[in-house]
């Protein structure tokens, strides 16, 4: 089990040991951007939760995968502040103009769909991650998770039941089960969103 960033961090060596010529997009590493990039972030995307900028600062997320989930948004050569810069900026991304309606920032991607961090309250709760379709646009956006460090821990989570089982219906199974208590009570999608994601990634 997953359960914080250190766990995160031991299980990415894992399987950075496991696929060498993929080691240096799985494997995370302690520390993250330094706090001049911490301060770019800041004054390019205001308000940008300190959760996120938490995280980001604690684990280097430039660049890494886990699973089918970019722990940052599009163009794999450019550098954090680029990557955010241009994701939300209207001029260069089509979604933009509906992340700022909406009062977001995306920060990473699960394969080509937009996850983004809450940063003005209104339609979530600040710091909450939510994704977007990106073959549906017009549609609203789905609660992933309320901290990108809960993010993380779910998409590691999810990826390391993967690996453990042959059977898809057995780390299905399991994975509802690690999820049971963190969706329990909630009134959003978020249970239906990682249920209908562990059916692509589990279904093998």
């Amino acid at each position: 089990m997953i359960d914080s960033l250190d766990d995160l961090v031991r299980y990415s060596e894992e399987v950075a040991k496991a696929s060498p010529l993929i080691s240096k997009k799985v494997q995370i590493v302690r520390p993250g951007c330094q706090p001049e990039v911490v301060a770019a972030l800041r004054q390019l995307l205001p308000g940008l939760p300190e959760s996120y900028l938490s995280v980001a600062e604690s684990i280097a997320i430039d660049g890494i995968v886990i699973g089918y989930f970019n722990l940052t948004p599009g163009l794999p050569r450019a550098r954090i502040t680029e990557k955010l810069r241009v994701s939300n900026d209207p001029v260069m991304a089509p979604m933009a103009e509906r992340f700022r309606q909406h009062g977001v920032y995306q920060v990473a991607s699960w394969e080509a769909d937009p996850i983004c961090v809450t940063h003005t309250a209104g339609m979530f709760e600040i710091g909450q991650l939510v994704m977007y379709n990106v073959g549906m646009p017009a549609e609203p956006p789905v609660v992933l998770a309320d901290s990108f460090e809960q993010l993380l821990l779910i998409a590691g989570n999810l990826q390391e039941i993967g690996d453990k089982y042959d059977e898809p219906a057995r780390a299905l199974g399991e994975f509802r089960a690690y999820l049971a208590p963190l969706v329990a009570g909630r009134k959003d999608d978020m249970e239906s969103t990682w249920t209908q994601i562990a059916g692509v990634v589990l279904g093998k």
